[in-house]
This record gives structure tokens, sequence and C-alpha cells, in this order.
């Protein structure tokens, strides 16, 4: 189980690597300026920071990070509901990609409290 628990938190650690520096990547390159944003942008932009500080914080907070990157995901669609007058949801596969790393997160996250539990439930 252990080899299982540790393939899930490199495999989690490596994608949302890979995923905060295509997204830093893509901002600098854009030219990301906050202060130039209109206010739905702005709006949006919030989850999707909360969804890029999750993958960097699952790297020493599995659980935390885990919990931010999903969330901000599943915000992020709520926002983007909202702010179009609640006429759709966003498309394509990018997004809901951006949540891979943090399920896998969670994974590893629960599997490790469940390996640490499991020694003191057959000791007893």
């Amino acid at each position: 189980m252990k080899i299982w628990t540790t393939a899930l938190r490199w495999t989690a650690r490596l994608l949302a690597l890979c995923m905060a520096g295509f997204i830093l990547l893509m901002a600098v390159g854009e030219g990301f300026n906050p202060a130039r944003l209109k206010q739905s942008e702005l709006l949006l932009s919030v989850p999707f920071f909360i969804t890029w500080a999750g993958l960097l914080l699952g790297w020493r907070w599995e659980g935390l990070g885990g919990l931010l990157n999903v969330g901000g995901v599943a915000a992020f669609y709520v926002v983007h509901y909202a702010v179009t007058g609640f006429g759709h949801f966003p498309r394509g596969w990018a997004f809901p990609v951006l949540g891979v790393p943090g399920l896998l997160f969670l994974g590893s996250w629960f599997l490790r409290r469940c390996a640490a539990a499991l020694p003191a439930a057959h000791g007893q």
C-alpha cells in the first residue's frame, strides 16, 4: 500500500508543478495585469488563484492543497455561471483537468491517514 501512496503523491506533485508552471508562464507571457481587469474578470481570477495556490500548497499539505484546488475549480464554475448571467458553464477540457492534481492530493492524503490508522486498529 505504501508504494501506491508514494506513487499517487508524486504523480500529484509532478502534475501540480507542471500545471502551476504552465499557468505562471501563460500569465507572464500574456502580460497579466490585475489593474486592467474588468470586474467580471477580477471575480473569475479569485477562484482561479485559489486553484493555483492549491497546486502549490499540495506539495507540503496534501489535504489543504487538494481542498483548495478542487474547491477553487468548483468555485470558478459557479462564479463563471453567475457572471455570464446564469448563461453557461465554461466549456472545454482545461478547467476540469486543473482539478486532477487536487483529487490526487486528496487521495494520497486519505490513503496516508488510513495507513496510519491501521496499525493502531490492529494493535487493540
